[in-house]
């Protein structure tokens, strides 16, 4: 029988690959900002290198060019919900 943290482990690991390899852009940052995680469709999508943004603040990787705006800057400020709407206009099939 599997045990409960066995079950934990494997839901964990489980969704971790979700999230890597979800087609979806995923870009995550912490309560100062700074850049924790982004997901493979991010990369994808944007044509950012993940390690070009890891680590930095957001208003780096503004500043830096690797995006115009950002949503998590507007939340940290106002300290309430907020949503941006961008749309993509590609040229070729992304995948």
């Amino acid at each position: 029988m599997t045990s409960f943290k066995e079950k934990k482990d494997l839901t964990n690991e489980t969704l971790q690959a979700i999230i890597e390899f979800s087609t979806d852009g995923i870009y995550v940052v912490n309560k100062k900002g700074i850049t924790i995680y982004v997901n493979e469709g991010y990369e994808k999508i944007t044509g950012t290198n993940k390690q070009n943004v890891l680590g930095k603040h957001m208003q780096t990787v503004i500043d830096e060019g690797y995006i115009d705006q950002s949503v998590s800057l507007l939340v940290l400020e106002e300290k309430n919900g907020a949503l941006l709407c961008k749309r993509f206009q590609a040229e070729e099939t992304l995948w």
